[in-house]
């Protein structure tokens, strides 16, 4: 409605119970999505294809504990080349205790 000119950044922001800097940003940036923590180093179709290989290792009687799967994660990255946070030299699970 602050876009179209039907409403001022005040009027909406008291009308939606939005404060008027958030409405700001978000109509300065032009995105009207929130993200929380750190961007993914997985596009889309990789994070996809990592949650089959997890699905398929737990439908073969393999189920994951949160540590494993950080350790496949690091497997995912490395065989498909992707840049990562993770240290050769100190795997996930060997970071974790």
């Amino acid at each position: 409605m602050v876009e179209r000119g039907m409403l001022s950044t005040y009027d909406a922001a008291d009308r939606f119970n939005i404060p008027r800097r958030t409405l700001r940003n978000h109509l300065a940036s032009g995105s009207t999505t929130r993200k929380l923590g750190r961007s993914s180093i997985l596009t889309p179709e990789q994070e996809a294809e990592l949650v089959r290989r997890i699905i398929r290792l737990a439908d073969g009687g393999m189920p994951l504990t949160s540590k494993m799967m950080r350790i496949q994660a690091f497997a995912f990255c490395k065989i498909n080349k992707i840049p990562n946070t993770f240290n050769d030299v100190k795997t996930p699970r060997e970071r974790n205790g």
